[in-house]
């Protein structure tokens, strides 16, 4: 009886079954090979970042080693304007006589320019800044020559030119004054200072015709600094981002003229000192109208501008009768030692 009975393999020992775990095997297999593929691919990415970084410190250090070098020749070029400039007033006091001071006009003036290629015969240039190569100036004076008129708008606004680095400010002539840059002496609570005011007549319809752009007075000398200027930014303290975002669309515009005409106008008043060289702190106040603000400290040394972005007030509320505006510095006269 047991010869004739037949035996049949049950269903969890068929073929499928008894593979399973050789097939699971197979994909641990594959599972850790891929991971360590990963592992390998992770290591080699991690090995260029590293170059990268050193590269990157490498170029950093570049960078600032240059930057320490267009320090040092900024510090030169203006050791360098200042003895031109003490120059052109001594030759200036030996062609003129002692019968004109070499004291400040009553107001700026603006000055005929010649170009720094005719100031010597040889030719001989100072070295531009490190890392940039000049154009070598040509010695023809009429290939050197700059129309040298000031421009001037449908409100009759004078807007100066911006002149090529060759071209520099050389004596007095016949041009007439500018409009409103007065210098004087004054007194701010007890200390004695030197103020400089800017009288703008009709300031909203210059400041509607100056959009995207400061509006800039004439240069003047006050306090032993040169070639200062007061700026005007009507849109404020984000007049800057606003003036690199360059084009705007029409209702920008619309609102920009909106604010200069009907207000609030909430401008920003500053000084800029290009020229000074010494490290010594200045302090100045800053006034728009009836308002002033202050003092400020700063060393134009380092950054040629500052002043103040908020005055608290709608610039429109202080204009004149005549819808102009006056707006000084008052720099402190240092005490003396």
């Amino acid at each position: 009886m047991a010869a004739g009975m037949s035996w049949s393999v049950p269903p969890w020992l068929d073929q499928e079954s008894l593979a399973a775990p050789a097939d699971l095997t197979s994909m641990h297999a594959v599972n850790a090979t891929t991971a360590a593929y990963h592992a390998d691919v992770a290591a080699k990415h991690a090995a260029g970042l590293a170059q990268w970084v050193q590269y990157l410190q490498y170029t950093l250090q570049g960078l600032q080693g240059k930057v320490s070098e267009l320090e040092a020749w900024k510090k030169g070029a203006l050791e360098d304007v200042r003895k031109l400039r003490d120059e052109h007033k001594a030759l200036r006091r030996r062609v003129l006589g002692d019968e004109q001071e070499p004291g400040l006009p009553a107001k700026s003036r603006s000055q005929p320019m010649m170009s720094s290629s005719s100031a010597s015969e040889d030719g001989a240039s100072s070295p531009g800044p490190p890392g940039l190569s000049l154009t070598p100036a040509k010695g023809s004076r009429a290939e050197s020559e700059v129309d040298t008129s000031p421009s001037q708008d449908e409100t009759g606004i004078t807007t100066p030119l911006s002149l090529p680095s060759e071209v520099s400010f050389m004596g007095d002539a016949d041009a007439g004054p500018l409009e409103g840059v007065t210098v004087g002496d004054a007194e701010v609570d007890g200390a004695s200072c030197v103020r400089a005011e800017w009288h703008i007549g009709n300031l909203s319809a210059k400041l509607k015709n100056c959009m995207g752009r400061n509006l800039v007075s004439s240069p003047f000398t006050a306090a032993g600094l040169e070639e200062l200027r007061l700026m005007i930014c009507a849109d404020g303290k984000d007049g800057a981002s606003k003036i690199r975002q360059g084009p705007r669309s029409r209702r920008q515009k619309e609102l920009y003229a909106k604010k200069v005409t009907e207000g609030p106008l909430d401008g920003c008043l500053k000084l800029k000192a290009p020229t000074s060289a010494s490290e010594q702190e200045i302090e100045y106040f800053l006034k728009v109208g009836s308002k002033r603000m202050g003092p400020f400290k700063h060393n134009f040394a380092e950054s040629t501008v500052s002043g103040c972005d908020d005055f608290g007030v709608d610039w429109l509320k202080l204009l004149e009768p005549d819808l102009s505006l006056t707006v000084c510095v008052e720099i402190v006269t240092p005490a003396k030692a």
